[in-house]
């Protein structure tokens, strides 16, 4: 069984592209930023995930989700590589399979109390291949 349960906040406005072809389909691509429980008291950590949504999926990313709000996510994890500068780098994304806004009413689009976190300035994220 494939299946990974989030929630966090995203932490930019969802990149969103569309195939070429005679049916174009929608890719969406967003981080989530998820806390991650520590034991030094209230301090907070997150990880930072990577998501892509597909075809009528991303097009709901689209219209619905913007930077700082806070959702579920029901996904898969998808493991892949690719060549940069020469070297062989692996990733993991997840794929959206579902989607629950946790702000209260679906127009909240703004940070709750507390935002949400950026991440480090080191983080490149994954490109569009």
């Amino acid at each position: 069984m494939n299946s990974c349960n989030f929630i966090g906040r995203l932490t930019r406005d969802p990149e969103v592209r569309y195939s070429q072809g005679e049916k174009p389909v929608c890719v969406a691509r967003f981080t989530l930023a998820v806390d991650r429980p520590t034991k030094r008291g209230n301090e907070r950590e997150a990880d930072f995930l990577t998501f892509k949504a597909l075809g009528g999926r991303g097009e709901f990313v689209e219209k619905h989700l913007k930077k700082g709000m806070r959702i579920g996510i029901c996904a898969r994890a998808e493991s892949g590589s690719y060549e940069k500068n020469g070297s062989k780098v692996y990733y993991t994304e997840f794929i959206c399979e579902g989607f629950t806004f946790c702000d209260g009413k679906q127009g909240n689009t703004g940070p709750a109390a507390g935002g949400y976190m950026e991440p480090p300035e080191d983080y490149e994220g994954l490109p569009f291949n």
